[in-house]
């Protein structure tokens, strides 16, 4: 069974030629170029669709393009701490309210299991700040166990407790 896998998605493939590859995974190096935002927004935890890698527990993204911050945010967020009530993929990231993290018992149940993050940026430095959700960022460093080479600008990696 395939734990790890690095991974750049055609740009004429469709998304359920690969469902059977996901299923098992623990780590996702994805590379992410403009044209690759349906995959960008399959990172992203939502309530209601299925969870298309249901046993991740490192994701690390390449981009080759302008993600927008709050984008990258989000799936990490929801990656995280769960699904976010998103219920068109359509909508701005920024524009989205993310849940409370709330550490009931019965919330841990719908956790997500990343327990680590990294993020390398190709095209120009992320303005991390500017995102709506910079707060949430600066939350979810605050719980990581380890931040390597903290917030830098073009790459940075977390690592969580289990």
């Amino acid at each position: 069974e395939l734990e790890h896998l690095k991974f750049q998605p055609l740009s004429r493939s469709c998304i359920s030629e690969y469902f059977g590859i996901f299923k098992n995974l623990k780590t996702l190096d994805v590379i992410l170029k403009r044209e690759d935002q349906k995959w960008f927004k399959k990172l992203i935890l939502t309530s209601g669709n299925g969870n298309l890698f249901p046993h991740l527990q490192g994701l690390n993204i390449i981009s080759y393009n302008d993600l927008p911050c709050s984008a990258l945010i989000v799936i990490l967020y929801s990656r995280r701490y769960g699904p976010i009530p998103w219920t068109s993929l359509e909508v701005d990231p920024d524009s989205l309210t993310l849940p409370p993290y709330a550490n009931s018992s019965a919330e841990r149940g719908h956790r997500g299991r990343l327990i680590e993050f990294s993020f390398r940026h190709t095209y120009k430095v992320p303005n991390w700040a500017s995102s709506a959700h910079y707060g949430a960022l600066k939350h979810l460093i605050s719980q990581a166990k380890e931040v390597p080479r903290g917030l830098d600008p073009l790459e940075f990696k977390l690592v969580f407790e289990n």
